[in-house]
């Protein structure tokens, strides 16, 4: 009696162990397209923000460039072509 009574509990112990995980699961699983949703937009922000920035320095860098080619330095055309790699490779 006193194995059966110990084999019960454990069984016991065992069903609200995998209701407990089961239900963990399905609240973890509820939550994740809306983490998601939020990882995406932080993303979507930052690719935006990025963006911008990177328009404004080549637009910049588009401006020196006509400027050195109007003026037809050979320095002026090298300094802008460095500053437009070195805005590529930031």
């Amino acid at each position: 009696m006193n194995t059966e009574v110990l084999l019960l509990a454990l069984i016991i112990v065992a069903v609200l162990l995998a209701a407990v995980l089961a239900w963990a699961s399905w609240r973890a699983a509820d939550q994740s397209p809306e983490k998601l949703r939020l990882l995406l937009e932080q993303n979507l922000a930052a690719n935006r923000a990025e963006a911008e920035t990177t328009r404004i320095i080549l637009a910049a860098m588009e401006g020196r460039l006509a400027a050195a080619i109007q003026s037809g330095t050979t320095e002026a055309l090298s300094k802008a072509f460095e500053q437009i790699n070195t805005a590529v490779q930031a």
